[in-house]
């Protein structure tokens, strides 16, 4: 059964709070700073939530660190998570109850992630999702709006494939080398994300470059070359043999940088510092060095071109998920209205014995609690109820 939504800006729920630190308003560097530790997490879900009496969850990503929260006292909550970040309130992003809401559901479809379509963010934050319900922290309306958005992810997945796919840094790398057209690329790093940048390399048949692929591990160096018919260099070499690249791709999990000015390199080299922290301390003059903003920003320049014609269609689809999310708040409301008010029948026809129609309804709707009978119900309460029942309802 259709319920018609006539006000879909009503507010369905105030308590409901957004706050983030993204690419938006943090470079990589600071967003490296304020990343938080393992322990940090923990106490969120462990002592910050609980202590304000809120629900929650937190996603962390390299582009992003966002708290999505439920409660009474979502202004302490949000004191506190500033005050861990170190950080004024007018450089985090804050957004309330649908705003909020809204923001979150594009979050989850890729549609406010640093390269437009990110189809990475949804598995993320799934993850973070699964981690807040271990903890106990996740209310009714979050996991329903969680729920919502895993949703929402698949459909715009599935109505705009070309769009809504791996478009990532990896990728965003690859592309910007197919410009550069290079000789020879030497990417360092063989994990998670060194690989995916290899995978897109390959696929483009427009790369004829000879490709390189070092790693601290030579086992997976070793796997990686032979997957993807690359050349194996040794890592305690590849500093030394530097000089013979036009692109480098260093996409290591490292505290300290692995590039300084020391090593020689080639004049029209290109550096594409895919690490966080950074990979690169210095080099020498005239190279040309990008990292994770400003190769998606280069990236994005012809990307959002190519996607500025359908975001319309994507804007329609979180329009639809926010009014199921509306729908699902009344029917929620309406249950709480429909137990309160059965309540007092209940009371009433102890008292005195009631077989009024109100008593009728809620024998029938214990028997078989469907929301849309209750919506029919109260549709019908404020036109056709004689004052009794209305009473009853107060």
């Amino acid at each position: 059964m259709n319920i018609e939504i006539r006000d879909v800006v009503e507010v369905i729920d105030q308590q409901v709070r957004l706050f983030e630190h993204s690419f938006k308003n943090a470079n990589v560097e600071t967003r490296t700073e304020l990343a938080l530790s393992e322990e940090e997490v923990k106490a969120f879900y462990t002592k910050d939530l609980r202590e304000t009496q809120c629900a929650g969850l937190l996603v962390q990503t390299c582009n992003r660190r966002l708290f999505l929260v439920h409660g009474e006292q979502v202004d302490l909550l949000q004191q506190r998570i500033q005050s861990v970040l170190n950080t004024a309130s007018e450089t985090m992003e804050v957004k309330h109850g649908n705003e909020a809401m809204r923001y979150f559901l594009r979050v989850m479809s890729g549609m406010e992630s640093q390269i437009y379509g990110d189809a990475e963010i949804a598995g993320q934050v799934r993850k973070s999702f699964f981690q807040a319900k271990e903890y106990g922290c996740i209310s009714g309306l979050l996991e329903k709006v969680a729920t919502l958005g895993i949703h929402t992810s698949r459909t715009v997945k599935r109505t705009d494939p070309s769009t809504f796919k791996s478009h990532s840094v990896s990728l965003a790398t690859a592309q910007l080398l197919k410009i550069q057209s290079p000789n020879n690329i030497l990417i360092v790093g063989t994990g998670e994300i060194g690989k995916r940048v290899i995978h897109h390399v390959s696929r483009l048949e427009e790369i004829k470059a000879e490709v390189g692929v070092a790693n601290r591990t030579s086992e997976k160096a070793e796997e990686v070359a032979e997957r993807y018919g690359c050349k194996m260099i040794p890592f305690t070499s590849w500093e030394q043999n530097a000089s013979s690249y036009d692109a480098i791709v260093l996409a290591l999990h490292s505290d300290d940088p692995v590039l300084t000015k020391e090593v020689v390199l080639h004049p029209d080299c290109h550096i594409y510092d895919l690490g966080i922290p950074s990979n690169v301390h210095s080099v020498q003059e005239g190279i040309h060095v990008m990292n994770v903003d400003s190769i998606s920003a280069a990236y994005n320049v012809i990307h959002n071109a190519q996607v500025a014609m359908s975001q319309r269609d994507h804007d329609h689809i979180i329009d639809a998920a926010m009014e199921a999310l509306q729908r699902w708040s009344k029917a929620r409301r309406a249950k709480d209205l429909v137990d309160g008010i059965g309540m007092q029948s209940e009371f009433d026809e102890g008292l005195h014995g009631n077989s009024s129609l109100a008593h009728v309804f809620f024998s029938k709707v214990k028997a078989e609690p469907q929301v849309c009978v209750a919506k029919l119900w109260l549709d019908a309460l404020a036109q056709n109820l004689d004052e009794d029942i209305q009473s009853a309802a107060l």
